[in-house]
Protein backbone atom coordinates (compact mmCIF):
# COMPACT_ATOMS: atom_id res chain seq x y z
CA UNK A 1 0.00 0.00 0.00
CA UNK A 2 1.16 3.55 -0.76
CA UNK A 3 1.00 5.28 2.52
CA UNK A 4 0.31 8.72 3.18
CA UNK A 5 2.72 11.50 4.46
CA UNK A 6 2.76 10.60 8.25
CA UNK A 7 0.19 12.23 9.83
CA UNK A 8 0.38 15.99 11.76
CA UNK A 9 0.16 14.31 14.85
CA UNK A 10 3.84 14.58 14.76
CA UNK A 11 2.71 18.67 15.75
CA UNK A 12 1.20 17.49 18.97
CA UNK A 13 4.67 15.86 20.42
CA UNK A 14 5.66 19.42 20.47
CA UNK A 15 2.38 20.17 22.96
CA UNK A 16 3.17 20.15 26.64
CA UNK A 17 4.21 17.48 28.07
CA UNK A 18 2.81 18.59 31.45
CA UNK A 19 -0.77 19.48 30.28
CA UNK A 20 -0.53 16.05 28.57
CA UNK A 21 1.32 13.37 31.03
CA UNK A 22 2.17 15.37 33.82
CA UNK A 23 6.03 15.02 33.33
CA UNK A 24 8.71 16.89 33.88
CA UNK A 25 9.19 19.73 31.36
CA UNK A 26 9.97 22.93 32.34
CA UNK A 27 7.53 25.90 31.88
CA UNK A 28 9.18 27.83 30.22
CA UNK A 29 9.40 25.07 27.25
CA UNK A 30 6.13 25.39 26.98
CA UNK A 31 5.40 29.11 26.27
CA UNK A 32 4.26 29.67 22.73
CA UNK A 33 4.26 25.99 22.39
CA UNK A 34 0.26 25.35 23.74
CA UNK A 35 -1.66 28.37 21.73
CA UNK A 36 -0.02 26.65 18.63
CA UNK A 37 -1.33 23.38 18.76
CA UNK A 38 -4.27 24.27 20.68
CA UNK A 39 -6.68 24.55 16.99
CA UNK A 40 -4.24 21.47 15.90
CA UNK A 41 -5.89 19.52 18.11
CA UNK A 42 -9.37 20.57 17.38
CA UNK A 43 -8.65 20.61 13.62
CA UNK A 44 -6.95 16.95 13.03
CA UNK A 45 -8.08 15.28 16.20
CA UNK A 46 -11.83 16.03 16.77
CA UNK A 47 -10.34 16.92 20.89
CA UNK A 48 -11.76 19.97 21.95
CA UNK A 49 -11.86 19.08 25.65
CA UNK A 50 -8.87 19.78 27.99
CA UNK A 51 -6.99 16.79 28.63
CA UNK A 52 -7.33 17.07 31.98
CA UNK A 53 -11.45 17.02 31.46
CA UNK A 54 -11.27 13.92 29.63
CA UNK A 55 -12.07 10.57 31.03
CA UNK A 56 -9.44 7.74 30.70
CA UNK A 57 -10.35 6.14 27.31
CA UNK A 58 -10.02 9.54 25.74
CA UNK A 59 -6.82 10.29 27.46
CA UNK A 60 -5.57 6.97 26.43
CA UNK A 61 -6.55 7.56 22.68
CA UNK A 62 -4.98 10.98 22.81
CA UNK A 63 -1.84 9.20 23.87
CA UNK A 64 -2.18 6.84 21.19
CA UNK A 65 -2.01 9.00 18.93
CA UNK A 66 1.25 11.04 20.19
CA UNK A 67 2.93 7.63 20.46
CA UNK A 68 1.95 6.63 17.17
CA UNK A 69 3.36 10.00 15.28
CA UNK A 70 6.68 9.93 17.24
CA UNK A 71 7.57 7.02 15.04
CA UNK A 72 10.42 8.92 13.54
CA UNK A 73 13.85 10.56 13.76
CA UNK A 74 12.65 13.96 14.55
CA UNK A 75 10.13 13.05 17.43
CA UNK A 76 11.61 9.78 18.89
CA UNK A 77 12.35 11.83 22.02
CA UNK A 78 8.60 12.11 23.01
CA UNK A 79 8.75 8.34 22.77
CA UNK A 80 10.55 8.81 26.26
CA UNK A 81 8.36 11.21 27.86
CA UNK A 82 5.35 8.04 27.06
CA UNK A 83 7.79 4.95 28.37
CA UNK A 84 8.29 4.34 31.72
CA UNK A 85 11.92 3.78 33.07
CA UNK A 86 11.91 -0.19 32.42
CA UNK A 87 8.54 -2.07 30.94
CA UNK A 88 7.79 -5.13 28.85
CA UNK A 89 8.85 -4.25 25.18
CA UNK A 90 8.49 -7.21 22.37
CA UNK A 91 8.91 -10.45 24.19
CA UNK A 92 11.97 -8.58 27.09
CA UNK A 93 11.90 -6.34 29.54
CA UNK A 94 14.14 -3.32 28.42
CA UNK A 95 14.81 -0.30 30.48
CA UNK A 96 13.49 3.13 28.66
CA UNK A 97 17.00 3.64 26.69
CA UNK A 98 17.02 0.72 25.53
CA UNK A 99 13.74 0.60 23.55
CA UNK A 100 14.87 4.31 22.22
CA UNK A 101 18.11 3.24 21.02
CA UNK A 102 16.13 0.33 18.82
CA UNK A 103 13.89 2.94 17.63
CA UNK A 104 16.74 4.95 16.49
CA UNK A 105 18.71 2.31 15.01
CA UNK A 106 15.58 1.08 12.39
CA UNK A 107 15.61 5.29 12.11
CA UNK A 108 19.01 5.62 11.06
CA UNK A 109 18.93 3.06 8.96
CA UNK A 110 14.96 3.74 7.47
CA UNK A 111 14.52 7.13 7.54
CA UNK A 112 11.43 7.39 6.04
CA UNK A 113 9.92 4.65 7.98
CA UNK A 114 6.27 5.77 9.13
CA UNK A 115 3.26 4.82 10.67
CA UNK A 116 -0.29 4.69 10.88
CA UNK A 117 -3.12 3.27 12.92
CA UNK A 118 -6.19 2.38 11.21
CA UNK A 119 -9.38 0.53 11.91
CA UNK A 120 -11.31 0.48 15.81
CA UNK A 121 -9.38 0.73 19.12
CA UNK A 122 -10.17 -2.05 21.62
CA UNK A 123 -10.21 -1.34 25.43
CA UNK A 124 -9.79 -3.99 28.11
CA UNK A 125 -8.86 -2.55 31.40
CA UNK A 126 -6.86 -4.26 34.15
CA UNK A 127 -6.77 -4.03 37.79
CA UNK A 128 -7.71 -0.37 38.51
CA UNK A 129 -4.67 1.69 36.87
CA UNK A 130 -4.31 -0.66 33.76
CA UNK A 131 -5.81 -0.42 30.45
CA UNK A 132 -4.22 -2.59 27.70
CA UNK A 133 -5.54 -0.87 23.85
CA UNK A 134 -5.41 -3.56 21.11
CA UNK A 135 -5.08 -2.40 17.35
CA UNK A 136 -3.52 -2.65 13.84
CA UNK A 137 -0.95 -0.59 13.05
CA UNK A 138 0.54 -0.52 9.29
CA UNK A 139 3.98 -0.02 8.90
CA UNK A 140 5.53 1.34 6.19
CA UNK A 141 9.24 0.27 5.20
CA UNK A 142 10.75 1.16 1.82
CA UNK A 143 8.27 0.21 -0.70
CA UNK A 144 6.91 -1.98 1.65
CA UNK A 145 3.69 -1.57 4.07
CA UNK A 146 3.15 -4.11 6.67
CA UNK A 147 0.00 -4.40 8.75
CA UNK A 148 0.42 -5.67 12.62
CA UNK A 149 -1.97 -6.14 15.03
CA UNK A 150 -0.45 -4.82 18.42
CA UNK A 151 -1.01 -3.37 21.80
CA UNK A 152 0.00 -1.28 24.19
CA UNK A 153 -0.59 -1.30 28.03
CA UNK A 154 -0.75 2.14 29.95
CA UNK A 155 -0.59 2.37 33.65
CA UNK A 156 -2.33 5.70 35.65
CA UNK A 157 0.52 7.10 37.96
CA UNK A 158 -1.53 9.85 39.20
CA UNK A 159 -4.41 11.80 37.33
CA UNK A 160 -3.63 12.83 34.04
CA UNK A 161 -0.21 11.35 34.46
CA UNK A 162 0.16 7.60 32.42
CA UNK A 163 3.11 5.77 31.23
CA UNK A 164 3.31 2.82 28.78
CA UNK A 165 4.16 -0.01 31.03
CA UNK A 166 3.83 -2.90 27.86
CA UNK A 167 4.39 -2.30 24.06
CA UNK A 168 4.19 -5.66 21.79
CA UNK A 169 2.02 -7.74 19.80
CA UNK A 170 0.01 -10.80 19.92
CA UNK A 171 2.62 -13.06 17.87
CA UNK A 172 5.56 -11.77 19.28
CA UNK A 173 4.20 -12.79 22.95
CA UNK A 174 2.59 -16.25 21.13
CA UNK A 175 6.16 -17.63 19.88
CA UNK A 176 8.03 -16.11 22.25
CA UNK A 177 10.24 -13.96 20.07
CA UNK A 178 11.40 -10.32 20.11
CA UNK A 179 11.76 -9.61 16.57
CA UNK A 180 8.08 -10.26 14.88
CA UNK A 181 7.17 -6.48 15.03
CA UNK A 182 8.30 -4.61 11.81
CA UNK A 183 10.97 -2.20 14.22
CA UNK A 184 12.29 -5.40 15.17
CA UNK A 185 12.57 -6.75 11.63
CA UNK A 186 14.53 -3.84 9.81
CA UNK A 187 16.43 -3.23 12.84
CA UNK A 188 18.55 -6.60 12.06
CA UNK A 189 17.03 -9.08 14.25
CA UNK A 190 15.07 -9.70 11.13
CA UNK A 191 16.49 -8.58 7.30
CA UNK A 192 14.34 -8.32 3.88
CA UNK A 193 16.48 -11.14 2.43
CA UNK A 194 14.37 -10.77 -0.86
CA UNK A 195 13.37 -7.30 -1.85
CA UNK A 196 12.09 -7.13 -5.43
CA UNK A 197 10.30 -10.62 -6.01
CA UNK A 198 8.15 -8.51 -8.55
CA UNK A 199 5.45 -10.00 -10.04
CA UNK A 200 1.74 -8.77 -11.36
CA UNK A 201 -0.17 -10.71 -8.64
CA UNK A 202 -3.62 -8.79 -8.87
CA UNK A 203 -3.63 -8.97 -12.67
CA UNK A 204 -3.68 -5.55 -12.67
CA UNK A 205 -0.37 -4.10 -11.96
CA UNK A 206 3.23 -4.81 -11.00
CA UNK A 207 3.64 -5.41 -7.17
CA UNK A 208 6.48 -6.13 -4.71
CA UNK A 209 6.72 -9.09 -2.71
CA UNK A 210 8.92 -8.37 0.24
CA UNK A 211 9.85 -11.67 2.15
CA UNK A 212 11.12 -11.63 5.79
CA UNK A 213 12.92 -14.33 7.25
CA UNK A 214 13.54 -15.75 10.64
CA UNK A 215 16.95 -15.83 11.22
CA UNK A 216 16.91 -17.80 14.47
CA UNK A 217 19.90 -19.80 14.34
CA UNK A 218 18.86 -23.79 14.63
CA UNK A 219 15.39 -22.76 14.85
CA UNK A 220 12.86 -26.10 13.98
CA UNK A 221 9.88 -23.92 13.93
CA UNK A 222 10.83 -20.77 11.81
CA UNK A 223 8.05 -17.98 10.61
CA UNK A 224 9.17 -16.27 7.54
CA UNK A 225 6.35 -13.70 6.84
CA UNK A 226 5.55 -12.33 2.76
CA UNK A 227 4.42 -8.72 2.39
CA UNK A 228 2.99 -6.63 -0.63
CA UNK A 229 3.02 -3.33 -1.77
CA UNK A 230 -0.22 -3.65 -2.95
CA UNK A 231 -2.69 -3.57 0.39
CA UNK A 232 -5.16 -5.49 -1.53
CA UNK A 233 -3.06 -8.97 -0.93
CA UNK A 234 -2.69 -9.88 2.54
CA UNK A 235 0.53 -11.11 4.20
CA UNK A 236 1.34 -14.43 4.46
CA UNK A 237 2.88 -16.62 7.12
CA UNK A 238 5.10 -19.81 5.91
CA UNK A 239 6.62 -22.07 8.75
CA UNK A 240 9.22 -24.35 7.87
CA UNK A 241 13.01 -25.54 9.52
CA UNK A 242 15.18 -23.34 7.01
CA UNK A 243 15.19 -20.48 4.96
CA UNK A 244 12.35 -20.68 2.41
CA UNK A 245 12.96 -19.27 -1.29
CA UNK A 246 10.36 -17.52 -3.48
CA UNK A 247 10.03 -17.88 -6.93
CA UNK A 248 7.46 -16.26 -9.26
CA UNK A 249 5.92 -19.11 -11.73
CA UNK A 250 4.62 -15.77 -13.63
CA UNK A 251 0.22 -16.98 -15.16
CA UNK A 252 -0.14 -20.57 -14.49
CA UNK A 253 -3.78 -21.02 -14.66
CA UNK A 254 -4.71 -18.68 -17.24
CA UNK A 255 -6.48 -15.92 -14.63
CA UNK A 256 -4.18 -12.74 -16.00
CA UNK A 257 -2.53 -12.74 -12.58
CA UNK A 258 1.02 -13.72 -12.01
CA UNK A 259 1.50 -17.30 -9.37
CA UNK A 260 4.65 -17.67 -7.32
CA UNK A 261 6.07 -20.86 -5.59
CA UNK A 262 7.14 -21.19 -2.13
CA UNK A 263 10.29 -23.97 -1.45
CA UNK A 264 10.64 -24.75 2.24
CA UNK A 265 11.76 -27.47 4.31
CA UNK A 266 9.88 -29.17 7.32
CA UNK A 267 9.97 -32.18 9.56
CA UNK A 268 8.39 -33.85 7.03
CA UNK A 269 10.52 -33.03 4.50
CA UNK A 270 11.05 -30.58 1.81
CA UNK A 271 7.75 -28.89 0.53
CA UNK A 272 7.23 -26.39 -2.80
CA UNK A 273 3.70 -24.45 -2.82
CA UNK A 274 2.28 -22.72 -5.57
CA UNK A 275 0.23 -19.74 -4.52
CA UNK A 276 -2.59 -17.56 -6.66
CA UNK A 277 -4.71 -14.94 -5.71
CA UNK A 278 -8.02 -15.91 -5.75
CA UNK A 279 -11.03 -14.40 -4.55
CA UNK A 280 -9.28 -11.87 -2.63
CA UNK A 281 -7.50 -14.66 -0.81
CA UNK A 282 -4.66 -16.62 -0.95
CA UNK A 283 -5.12 -19.87 -2.81
CA UNK A 284 -2.66 -23.47 -2.72
CA UNK A 285 -2.72 -24.22 -6.60
CA UNK A 286 -1.03 -27.32 -5.82
CA UNK A 287 1.70 -28.48 -2.66
CA UNK A 288 4.34 -31.32 -3.77
CA UNK A 289 7.83 -32.98 -2.24
CA UNK A 290 10.80 -31.74 -3.35
CA UNK A 291 14.66 -32.01 -2.17
CA UNK A 292 15.05 -28.85 -0.52
CA UNK A 293 18.84 -29.40 0.02
CA UNK A 294 19.82 -29.84 -3.54
CA UNK A 295 17.44 -27.04 -4.35
CA UNK A 296 17.97 -24.31 -2.51
CA UNK A 297 21.19 -23.35 -4.20
CA UNK A 298 20.81 -24.24 -7.86
CA UNK A 299 18.23 -21.51 -9.69
CA UNK A 300 17.81 -23.35 -12.70
CA UNK A 301 16.50 -26.81 -11.35
CA UNK A 302 13.72 -24.53 -9.34
CA UNK A 303 12.94 -22.93 -12.58
CA UNK A 304 12.55 -26.54 -14.31
CA UNK A 305 10.27 -27.35 -10.87
CA UNK A 306 6.98 -26.15 -12.63
CA UNK A 307 6.50 -25.70 -16.33
CA UNK A 308 2.92 -24.92 -18.61
CA UNK A 309 1.19 -27.91 -20.11
CA UNK A 310 -1.40 -26.75 -21.91
CA UNK A 311 -4.51 -24.89 -20.86
CA UNK A 312 -5.70 -25.23 -17.31
CA UNK A 313 -2.58 -27.53 -16.73
CA UNK A 314 0.81 -27.67 -15.31
CA UNK A 315 3.65 -30.38 -15.04
CA UNK A 316 5.48 -30.67 -11.88
CA UNK A 317 8.57 -32.28 -10.74
CA UNK A 318 7.67 -34.32 -7.91
CA UNK A 319 10.80 -36.09 -5.51
CA UNK A 320 10.11 -39.50 -4.34
CA UNK A 321 12.55 -39.92 -2.23
CA UNK A 322 15.18 -41.24 -4.85
CA UNK A 323 14.35 -39.00 -8.17
CA UNK A 324 11.98 -36.29 -9.13
CA UNK A 325 8.76 -37.99 -11.09
CA UNK A 326 6.92 -35.53 -13.48
CA UNK A 327 3.20 -35.25 -12.50
CA UNK A 328 0.46 -33.28 -14.77
CA UNK A 329 -2.11 -31.25 -12.68
CA UNK A 330 -4.95 -29.31 -13.38
CA UNK A 331 -4.81 -26.23 -12.02
CA UNK A 332 -8.13 -25.29 -12.61
CA UNK A 333 -9.25 -28.00 -10.12
CA UNK A 334 -8.20 -26.13 -6.64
Amino acid sequence: MKADKLVKMFLLSLFSMTLLLGCRHRQQENDGIVDETAELIKENLGETLPFDKMNDTMQIKHLLKIWNGAHSPKYIDQLGDLYGDNFFFYGENKSKQEALSIKRKVFGKYPTYHQKIIGSLNFKKQGNDEYKVEFTKFATVGQATMPIPSYIVFKKLSPNHWIIVAESDEETDKFKRRMKDSLMMISGMYSPSQELVKGNFTGVGVDTLFVFQDENQGCTHCVSSLFFTNDKLPPLEISSTSPIIVFNERDLDGDGAEDFTVLKNTEEGGKATIYAFKNNQWKQLKEFKIDYETLKDDTEAIKGLVSLAGVGYIDIQVWNGTQYVQEKVNVWDY
